[in-house]
């Protein structure tokens, strides 16, 4: 009977000891995911875009599939590739990007956003294109020569967007017609609803070398000169400085130079 309750015990032990060593050794292998604000860089770049800003995003078809193509499409698959992590692009209108990098939604805007100081105030920006804002006007029109001469006039220009303050700001404009996207206030003054939409001169400038019917021109003197950012949420700091890196590094190897030239806004 000894020997019997002494087996007993000594198998107890030895179940106590195997289940202290398996309980341990599930605790040693398990890893946490990287979460945000651990510091540590999201392994997917979550690009957020409105595609309809001609040449630096929108949606072009190439063999049957629809393709985020443009200068802005093209740095930010470059900067994910130089930092190792996936790139999602995701389409969201213009208005709607601020509130989407706030709630998470996204870690990155590139889309051809200008620097602004109330953007400022809600986001931190690498600065990537000097550009300026400017006028493009219907070509039976030649009383415009700079933004004054819009008065009376009917403008239009994307929600949103520094062209949407410029027009706001004028003097006795005639009518503010507003869009959601820039290739549709292009396509207003086209069809003869506006008298001059208000936009990026880069954008104008291939907007006319590009569309032949277009039955537009620009106007020589510009609104403001401009500087275009990739935003990124200010508690995101360690992405910040990263991407800030990387566009440094694209700039001073010929990348930057190469895409600019590729699409024509060098």
């Amino acid at each position: 009977m000894a020997n019997w309750k002494k087996y007993i015990v000594t198998a107890l032990g030895a179940a106590l000891v195997a289940g202290a060593v398996l309980v341990s050794g599930c605790g040693g292998s398990t890893t946490k995911e990287p979460t945000a604000g651990s510091g540590a860089a999201p392994q997917v770049l979550k690009v957020g875009v409105n595609p309809t800003y001609v040449p630096f995003e929108f949606i072009k078809e190439e063999n049957g599939e629809k393709k985020y193509v443009g200068f802005d499409m093209d740095m930010a698959r470059e900067i994910g590739k130089r930092l190792g992590m996936k790139v999602e692009i995701n389409n969201i209108p213009f208005d709607g990007l601020i509130p989407a990098i706030q709630t998470g939604q996204i870690n990155m805007i590139a889309s051809g956003m200008v620097i602004t100081p109330e953007r400022q105030e809600k986001l931190n920006f690498v600065p990537y294109y000097e550009s300026g804002l400017g006028i493009l006007v219907a070509k039976n029109i030649n009383d415009v020569k700079n933004v004054n001469d819009l008065k009376g006039k009917k403008v239009a220009v994307q929600m949103g967007t520094t062209g949407s303050v410029a027009a706001h700001k004028i003097e006795g404009v005639g009518e503010i017609r507003e869009f959601d996207h820039n290739s549709d206030a292009l396509l207003e003054l086209k069809q003869g609803g506006a008298d001059a939409a208000l936009t990026a001169i880069p954008v104008a400038k291939y907007y006319l070398a590009t569309t032949q019917d277009s039955n537009a021109k620009l106007v020589e003197e510009p609104i403001t000169k401009q500087t275009m950012g990739f935003g990124f949420n200010k508690e995101d700091k360690e992405l910040y400085e990263k991407v800030k890196k990387a566009v440094e590094d694209i700039k001073a190897d010929g990348t930057y130079a190469a895409l600019a030239k590729k699409w024509k806004i060098n």
